[in-house]
């Protein structure tokens, strides 16, 4: 099967983030329906001819002219939200450091845990698959402070706070 001519089928606005077709591709769907649905995982996805596209993917060819080379990251950490200003080139370790916390985290602040042992409050951080161990601290506001002071440091602009 050849890849679709996603130019003919839909149209993209960079403002709204917004999908909508441009032909009728079934008998449900209508010129100037919005396309697909955002799925379990968060994201923005569409079926067309029996399979299953990312919308931001798309969305990034449309207005770009090319597809991702690799991943696309979305700047706020909401994956539905495919406005152009949110999109942005990334590796997938890239990807991986805009990440929010841990919905297992008890602690409310991201790279923070409680060590029994020592009876402190502890900060890690991963840099390029190592866990960097930033210090033991007597509170968690401490803790997390050194943990954003190093997501800036090895993360740049792909550092998530919270």
């Amino acid at each position: 099967m050849t890849p679709p001519d996603w130019k003919s089928l839909l149209s993209y606005d960079p403002y709204t983030g917004e999908l909508t077709w441009l032909l009728s591709t079934n008998n449900r769907l209508k010129p100037g329906d919005k396309a697909g649905y955002v799925s379990s995982n968060g994201y923005r996805v569409f079926k067309f001819q029996r399979r299953l596209y990312l919308a931001h993917r798309i969305a990034w060819y449309l207005h770009h002219g090319m597809f991702p080379p690799n991943d696309t990251d979305h700047i706020n950490g909401d994956r539905a939200d495919n406005r152009i200003v949110n999109l942005r080139l990334a590796t997938r370790a890239e990807n991986q450091r805009n990440k929010r916390m841990s919905s297992r985290n008890q602690t409310g602040y991201k790279g923070v845990h409680w060590r029994t042992k020592n009876q402190k409050w502890t900060a890690i951080i991963n840099d390029r698959g190592k866990n960097v161990f930033l210090g033991y601290f007597d509170d968690p506001k401490s803790a997390h402070a050194a943990y954003c002071d190093a997501a800036k440091r090895f993360h740049g602009e792909f550092a998530r706070l919270a």
